[in-house]
């Protein structure tokens, strides 16, 4: 679990190849309260959404939270709305007091915020409760998702996110392919944290997925 409130990207990763999926994004959130980014494994959707949010919580007087999952993460042992409410600090620590859904939307029903659910997958039926009530009784509320498959709610606009392109974007050609130069970012800052001292890194994710 993660909590943002300034206007700083959540992810410290440069965003690479995906300028225009960026602008579509922010767009979308301008207009909409649910967008779900949607796409395969490591094609870059938490880094697009991380993105996004950093990009547009300056805007909003209560900011940004983001609940990620991964390996079923802490859905495993807490339900969205109690997650999203540690995040928030909103649940008293060592009373082991459950937040609902009803709960969660009576905080935030006079906030102005985007909540990021990355990652929803493990628990997405849980997550599609507690949007839909979000977005019922907390008006205030933009939620942001990120997963492989949309949430389903009638009023979500979903941005389907495909791989980055293999071939130059100039007309020219004297651009690097957004692939490439992903690939190129990952070997960079990998070689500045074996140079800092860092822990040894795995392979560039860029080299063996598609974003």
């Amino acid at each position: 679990m993660e909590r943002a409130l300034s206007g700083r990207p959540l992810a410290g990763r440069i965003l690479v190849g995906r300028t225009e999926e960026l602008g579509a994004l922010r767009r979308l959130l301008a207009q909409r309260r649910l967008v779900t980014v949607v796409g395969g494994a490591g094609v870059g959707k938490s880094l697009l959404a991380a993105h996004a949010a950093a990009a547009v919580g300056g805007s909003l007087p209560d900011g940004v939270v983001r609940v990620r999952w991964w390996d079923g993460g802490p859905g495993r042992r807490r339900t969205v709305a109690q997650a999203v409410a540690e995040a928030l600090d909103a649940a008293v620590e060592g009373t082991g007091a459950a937040v609902g859904v009803t709960d969660l939307v009576a905080r935030l029903r006079s906030r102005r915020m985007l909540v990021v659910l990355d990652d929803f997958d493990p628990v997405r039926a849980d997550c599609v409760h507690l949007v839909h009530a979000l977005l019922d009784g907390a008006p205030g509320v933009r939620i942001l998702a990120a997963g492989r498959h949309p949430l389903g709610l009638g009023d979500e606009a979903v941005l389907r996110l495909g791989p980055l392109a293999l071939t130059p974007s100039g007309a020219d050609g004297a651009e690097l392919a957004p692939a490439v130069a992903l690939f190129l970012e990952r070997v960079r800052a990998a070689r500045h944290r074996a140079a800092s001292g860092g822990r040894q890194s795995p392979p560039p994710r860029g080299a063996r997925c598609a974003g």
